[in-house]
């Protein structure tokens, strides 16, 4: 790299940093949900990079980003992040939307989970698009709205935007490892249903809250089994009960309850086969319906873009790059699936310090995100496949 690029890449890196700041201060929990303000800060940055915005309120306080910089129908790569955070809450040490930077890490909701992921990506576009270098491949940047609870953004995303490209990266917390996808996430509502009577003469009634119980012995038993399940690269399947609600008033008999269930799956596993599962299992004792469906992201571990990323690793950190699952659910089949584009999650910060006090990510891996997205979207959106090799 000659004198030039490395000021660049040097300014691009404080850029990212400052920028994860800047978002960090910008509150948007969810719920309720909030993401406009971060939106168009990030929407200024990527307009002053001469990329193709758009804003899309498409609620209110509700927005997603994309940003197109090269042909739109020929992209090398598609990069994505969320603009939401799950709630602060109590017990932080620093203010959680102050982005105080101590100890070699910036703190505050969202510096993991994932305004870190989103600024270094959008400061990786800016050393591509100020290097002069000339763009064989369009590139795309999606930051959307609502991960955390019901993927609005996402879900928007795939009606407003069609998008066709060589990979895509999703740009969560891995501690710079690549991931090669994670579990699904599906949920179901379980429902029992009784008779209401007052509550001094209970012989009178159907109490629900016991026909649950009895829906819960089941539910459990099936849910150890349902362990047993294994995928070779994402580990084993699980379920559990999440919720439980129930009854109205202290001296009634409650003729209705309800449990929420979880599941994490593989790829082939739906949502409604696995509720048949629990209908024929509960029989009569409750009623089942599916309550949401995210199916599993994963990419095959020789496929190009999980040794691509790999290399790009590698050649940053000077390390050997770790790949593996990423532990918990995410957006990445949005575009696995729905798009049909190879998907890898690689991102600085770390998931196991997302979704609670006293969130952080290192200084230094927002800094070393730069330069790895820099030199990925340089391999798909600047040299040509022949140029890559077999990356």
């Amino acid at each position: 790299m000659d004198e030039r690029s490395s000021r660049l890449l040097e300014e691009c890196r404080r850029d990212a940093v400052a920028w994860t700041g800047q978002l960090v201060r910008l509150n948007s929990e969810n719920p309720p949900g909030g993401e406009l303000a971060c939106a168009r800060r990030c929407g200024e940055i990527l307009t002053e990079l001469g990329m193709d915005v758009t804003i899309d309120e498409f609620a209110p306080g509700r927005a997603n980003v994309t940003a197109f910089a090269g042909e739109r129908e020929r992209l090398g790569s598609v990069w994505n992040g969320h603009l939401d955070t799950v709630p602060a809450k109590d017990g932080w040490e620093d203010p959680p939307f102050g982005a105080v930077v101590r100890d070699g890490s910036l703190w505050g909701r969202g510096s993991a989970d994932m305004k870190s992921g989103c600024a270094a990506m959008m400061a990786a576009a800016k050393y591509i698009l100020r290097s002069g270098a000339q763009l064989r491949r369009g590139l795309a940047l999606t930051l959307v709205a609502d991960e955390e609870c019901v993927n609005q953004g996402a879900l928007r995303l795939r009606q407003t935007t069609p998008l066709t490209a060589a990979a895509c990266v999703v740009c969560e917390p891995t501690r710079l490892q690549v991931h090669y996808g994670n579990r699904g996430f599906t949920s179901y509502y379980v429902r029992t249903y009784g008779r209401s009577c007052h509550g001094c003469e209970p012989w009178k009634g159907v109490n629900a809250i016991y026909k649950m119980a009895h829906a819960l012995v089941m539910l459990e038993r099936f849910a150890a089994a349902f362990s047993d399940r294994t995928n070779p690269q994402l580990g084993r399947a699980t379920m559990s009960v999440g919720t439980i609600r129930g009854g109205s008033s202290l001296n009634t008999v409650p003729d209705f309850c309800e449990v929420e269930v979880e599941a994490r799956v593989f790829p082939g596993m739906r949502a409604e086969d696995i509720c048949r599962e629990l209908q024929a299992l509960l029989g009569g004792e409750a009623e089942v319906s599916v309550r949401s469906e995210l199916p599993a992201s994963l990419a095959a571990l020789d496929s190009p873009i999980v040794r691509t990323a790999s290399r790009c690793v590698e050649r940053v950190t000077g390390q050997k790059a770790v790949v593996t699952k990423f532990p918990a659910c995410s957006e990445a089949s949005f575009f696995s699936k729905g798009y049909g584009i190879p998907t890898v999650l690689l991102g600085p910060g770390d998931i196991g310090c997302a979704h609670k006090a006293n969130e952080h990510v290192a200084v230094e891996e927002i800094r070393q995100a730069v330069a790895i997205y820099a030199m990925l979207m340089e391999a798909y959106s600047v040299k040509e496949k022949t140029e890559r090799g077999n990356n």
